[in-house]
């Protein structure tokens, strides 16, 4: 048996989906980082009361985990209203938080759940076992993207505080789940309630004030004065403000108007010349999904040399310096250094070659080149000019197809384009559960290889050295075979008044709540 809280399960990356559309963003965590992650999390913080104010990107409706997405502003407010059966510490691994314990057995099929005892949700109902069995069968019918994840779980009730998570297939991903959206029960009154998307209930160390809170503008959370855990949340009030205008958020920042709020890469200078104090963490890799392995839209890419091609025509560093704004390391592996999977000598593998890329076409038959589309996305596709220019350089030519960005998800899964630009990670499980297998959703054409097959499900029912050496051979392969052309990993970047203090932590898309305290 293997026991979740004393197993990390890998350094965990910025786990942003394709596109940018869905934000799921995380990144490795500095050694400065994790001391102040240490220190918030363990309820430290000298100074109590007070406000917090976060911009975010997005606007967090619905309030409601059932449907809620997993974007920026929801993962805060949903930690803050919710809570999570499991959490990310700085090291990478997942651990107990509403649970106590959770135990998985040999091949990570069924997961063991204690949860913590005592604990009560705002309106007064006990958190326990059914509650969460009840509010993963609702996530299976809500509509919301966490659908996908709960569907194949099934939840038998053992006695009030535990309860057995089922997966038909080996399934490593459960405890990171319930570190995310499935981890965030609300009370199961709020399930049949007719305000369920506005008025949330659960049992974080927030609560939702209505009164002073305006949709689509600023959210008001005050504290839970019934927190098993409120003194590691030193401020009595959480204010949510939306600014989806990058502009907009420096300037509130720089202004004093918010404490804590995500920047630009072409920002992070000027965030620094005002004084303000930056969290860099590397997230998601940049780069272009070669899609069609098989060929079926596009022939050219079913030979192994074309796809090394492809990865041989971008330069990237230079890339990284102009496209990602310096901020961000270059590489061409789809597991960052520092994440379970890396393998430094792989680092340089296809190193910029237009020389080399145009000679391994001319081997394939195609020294003349050949044509395919690429979607093009308002305000997401931002890179597909330099895409353009690099492949032209070895003789493909790539036309854009505009795309309204309503149709995005539909047309790019759908399996209209042979390349998809700008797929990230999340976490090694993450990476190769949504990316790799054959059922992953940005694996579009669902193509694999029995070879690669045994390496998934090593990797999806192990752990240790098993699972990471499993990482690493998945990462090799697709790597050998140019699966994916990285250009490298971009940094998530925010800005912090002086005021305060904040951490990344693996696999969040913002500094961690448990994180924020006073400074001064």
């Amino acid at each position: 048996m293997a026991e979740i809280s004393r197993r990390a399960l890998g350094k965990g990356v910025l786990g942003l989906s394709m596109l940018g559309i869905v934000n799921l963003a995380a990144g490795c965590t500095t050694a400065g980082q994790s001391s102040t992650a240490a220190g918030a999390a363990s309820g430290s913080a000298a100074v109590k009361g007070g406000t917090i104010t976060v911009a975010s990107g997005v606007d967090p409706v619905p309030l409601n985990s059932v449907k809620g997405a997993a974007a920026l502003g929801p993962q805060l407010v949903f930690t803050a209203l919710y809570d999570n059966l499991m959490r990310y510490e700085a090291d990478g691994s997942v651990v107990p938080h509403l649970a106590t314990k959770v135990v998985a057995n040999e091949n990570n099929t069924k997961f063991t759940v204690t949860l913590r005892d005592g604990v009560k949700f705002t309106d007064g109902e006990t958190f326990n076992a059914q509650a969460f069995a009840t509010f993963l069968e609702a996530v299976k019918v809500g509509g919301g993207p966490a659908a996908g994840d709960a569907k194949p779980l099934t939840v038998t009730v053992k006695d009030a505080l535990t309860f057995e998570i089922a997966s038909e297939q080996p399934n490593a991903k459960v405890p990171e789940l319930l570190a995310g959206t499935l981890g965030a029960v609300p009370s199961p009154k709020q399930l049949t309630a007719a305000d369920a998307d506005v008025a949330p209930v659960g049992a974080g160390p927030y609560v939702y004030d209505k009164a002073k809170s305006t949709s689509g503008n600023t959210y008001t959370l005050t504290r839970n004065p019934g927190h098993w855990n409120k003194d590691a949340y030193p401020y009595d009030t959480l204010v949510v403000k939306v600014l989806t205008d990058p502009a907009a958020r420096i300037n509130a920042l720089k202004t004093n108007q918010v404490n804590i709020a995500e920047l630009s890469a072409t920002q992070a200078k000027e965030g620094e010349a005002s004084g303000l104090t930056l969290l860099r963490q590397a997230q998601n890799w940049a780069g272009v999904n070669i899609a069609d392995r098989e060929g079926k839209l596009v022939p050219a890419l079913k030979d192994v040399r074309v796809r090394q091609a492809i990865c041989m025509a971008f330069d990237r560093e230079a890339i990284v310096k102009n496209a990602l704004g310096g901020e961000g390391t270059a590489g061409n592996q789809v597991f960052p250094k520092g994440m379970a999977g890396h393998v430094d000598s792989l680092d340089t593998q296809y190193a910029f070659n237009i020389e080399k890329a145009k000679s391994l076409l001319a081997e394939a038959g195609f020294a003349g080149g050949f044509s395919l589309e690429i979607p093009a996305i308002d305000g997401i596709t931002q890179h597909n000019p330099l895409i353009i220019t690099q492949l032209k350089a070895i003789g493909i030519t790539a036309t854009e197809v505009k795309v309204p960005i309503q149709q995005a998800f539909a047309q790019v899964l759908g399996g209209k384009f042979p390349l998809v630009p700008g797929v990230g990670v999340s976490t090694p499980v993450s990476l190769v559960n949504e990316m790799i297998s054959v059922s992953a959703v940005w694996n579009i054409f669902h193509t694999i290889t029995p070879e690669l097959a045994a390496l998934v499900t090593t990797a999806q029912s192990s752990s240790g050295a098993t699972q990471k050496k499993a990482f690493e051979d998945i990462g090799k392969y697709v790597l050998d075979n140019a699966y994916f052309a990285v250009w490298g990993h971009s940094n998530a970047i925010y800005g912090l008044t002086s005021k305060v203090s904040a951490a990344m932590l693996p696999s969040t898309s913002l500094p961690a709540l448990r994180t924020y305290k006073p400074k001064g």
